[in-house]
């Protein structure tokens, strides 16, 4: 066999020396994987890392758009139900008592039940938010045992008669979120530093450094992480009370404080037909992602496995043209059940057993995380615009865009006193939850009561 000087050292890499005008900056930095991944996909299976490349990235890539912001804080309006209903209402035979208010007119129409009798009748008084009178439309009096719910439902009028004076107005619920501010950092003595390696590109030279590679994964995935599972901390936390800035709301806070929550894992075709009725309640979208661990993966094969079961007495719901050679395909996708269809994938930091799949955290953390798909009608400076039902934002200016700054200093760099190489990373991010009463999050254990 010929002499060959190859092209590619042993990691696979197209390694050339630094080209005369390549500047080694920020903005030529690249991690070698991330070459692999754009460049060289090939060569992706050649980067042997023993546990694995340590990036949890994915969920908020996949589920949100990116956009900016320029303030400390940001703040969309959503509009509330467009009817209401008053549950727990008291009678004391033609007056009602509503603990909330009620919303009625006179001469509307209202539905009332008790969970055993349905009634109608016509409101013809009011004596305040609170009380009315109201006659039945049947010969009989009321005979509610209990308290009702009850809701407008028609009106009537006679020929002539003047229509109503009073209008409804539907203020929006405000919803804020605010700005956090993540840091890196990586130094080495200039002495200790080792080779920095270029690649030839077709975006032309980029340069990279190990270490400096890890610093800025471990970085990324603490953005993920912030945006997923951040708390920020409450008015009277002893951290804030120490001059701690509170940060931001992360995606499962928002959830659970506005949205749907759940308990242990889905198991079964009833599970999914509970949580299709409570989308229907909360909500016009039909198409779902759920992100979950790998027991609630497990659990969703063993469900679908057995909707289209072989055994005796089993649904079965087609023939699968199956040969010897084929893998055997156990990962079921997508599901669509009345009229909702959920697409089913795995979240790998549920799973890590360097965040929720460590001790302790495998019976507490979520278990999944269901976000829905499309774009909501939302208020924002004071204007009505669709915008998706999750958001991924950075701050940026005409000035300054704060999408993970990285900032070099030493040999090569921006000289400073230090002998020393440095890299400072620095992001300003936050993320926009619309309407988070349609998404659902599920623990592994009893969490919510």
């Amino acid at each position: 066999m010929a002499f060959e000087l190859t092209d590619n050292n042993l990691l696979g890499a197209a390694v050339i020396d630094r080209p005369a005008n390549a500047i080694k900056s920020a903005a030529t930095f690249i991690d070698p994987y991330d070459y692999a991944m754009v460049y060289q996909p090939e060569l992706v299976s050649k980067f042997h890392m023993r546990h694995g490349k340590g990036s949890i990235l994915g969920f908020t890539r996949m589920t949100g758009s990116e956009g900016t912001y320029a303030s400390d804080q940001i703040q969309h309006g959503e509009q509330n139900r467009l009817h209401t209903i008053s549950k727990n209402v008291a009678v004391a035979g033609n007056v009602f008592t509503s603990p909330t208010d009620h919303q009625l007119r006179v001469d509307d129409v209202i539905r009332i039940s008790d969970g055993t009798n349905e009634d109608q009748a016509i409101v013809t008084a009011v004596a305040s938010s609170k009380v009315f009178t109201a006659l039945s439309d049947t010969v009989a009096a009321f005979a509610f045992a209990g308290n009702v719910t009850l809701f407008s439902s028609s009106n009537r009028f006679a020929k002539g008669t003047e229509n109503f004076s009073q209008g409804f107005h539907w203020d929006p619920s405000i919803y804020k979120n605010y700005s956090h501010i993540l840091k890196g950092f990586y130094d080495i003595n200039d002495s200790d530093r080792a080779h920095d390696t270029w690649l030839e590109t077709p975006d032309g030279p980029m340069w990279f450094n190990y270490e400096l590679s890890n610093n800025s994964r471990y970085f990324d995935n603490l953005a993920e992480l912030t945006h997923l599972f951040h708390n920020r901390a409450a008015d009277n936390a002893a951290s804030t009370t120490a001059g701690k800035t509170r940060g931001m709301k992360g995606i499962i806070q928002q959830i659970e404080e506005r949205g749907n929550v759940a308990n242990e894992y889905i198991e079964n075709i009833e599970d999914l037909a509970d949580i299709a009725y409570r989308i229907k309640q909360q909500g016009g979208c039909t198409s779902y992602t759920i992100y979950a661990d790998h027991t609630q993966m497990f659990k969703f094969n063993t469900m679908l496995a057995g909707v289209n079961a072989g055994f005796v007495n089993g649904a079965n719901y087609g023939i699968f043209n199956n040969s010897k050679e084929m893998a055997l395909a156990l990962d079921f996708q997508s599901v669509s059940i009345l009229g909702i269809t959920f697409f089913i994938t795995g979240l790998r930091v549920l799973d890590d057993p360097q965040f929720l799949g460590a001790e302790h955290f495998k019976t507490t953390a979520p278990a999944f995380i269901m976000v829905p798909a499309g774009f909501k009608s939302v208020t924002e400076d004071g204007a009505t615009i669709d915008k998706a039902y999750l958001s991924i934002r950075y701050r940026k200016s005409q000035f300054t865009d704060r999408k993970k700054q990285v900032k070099l200093f030493g040999p090569g760099f921006t000289e400073h006193k230090k002998d020393t190489m440095e890299a400072h990373f620095t992001q300003e991010q936050l993320n926009q939850v619309i309407g988070a009463n349609e998404y659902i999050v599920g623990r592994r254990n009893i969490a919510y009561t």
